[in-house]
């Protein structure tokens, strides 16, 4: 298998792990009484500072990520880059990050056979 077919895997694996994972946890979180206030989430998250650092990192490497996102997508013709970056506040950018990575190789294959265009 060549790297470009293991990373399209990987990123899919990724993509249904970072859904699930996180689907899972909010589920959990609801079903305990949580997002009973349009802040609750962001309460819960930062109930601590282990919970408090570990919301900045992922809500850090998600801006950067975003950014690259949107630089990128445009860079190389990924269509809809607006859905993952909105997906990312919906539903998780653990979830769409990779997701959009995926559509970003994708992409960069078919712009290579086809030239390179």
């Amino acid at each position: 298998m060549n790297t470009r077919k293991i990373r399209i895997v990987l990123y899919a694996a990724l993509t249904l792990i970072g859904a699930a994972g996180v689907l899972w946890f909010n589920i959990r979180f609801m079903n305990a009484g949580g997002f009973d206030s349009p802040t609750g989430f962001v309460d819960a998250a930062t109930v601590n500072a282990a919970g408090a650092s570990v919301f900045v990192d992922i809500a850090v490497a998600a801006a950067a990520g975003i950014l690259f996102m949107v630089v990128e997508g445009r860079r190389v013709g990924v269509r809809h880059v607006w859905a993952y970056v909105l997906l990312s506040f919906l539903l998780a950018f653990a979830a769409t990050f990779p997701a959009f990575l995926l559509a970003r190789e994708l992409r960069l294959a078919a712009l290579e056979g086809a030239g390179g265009r």
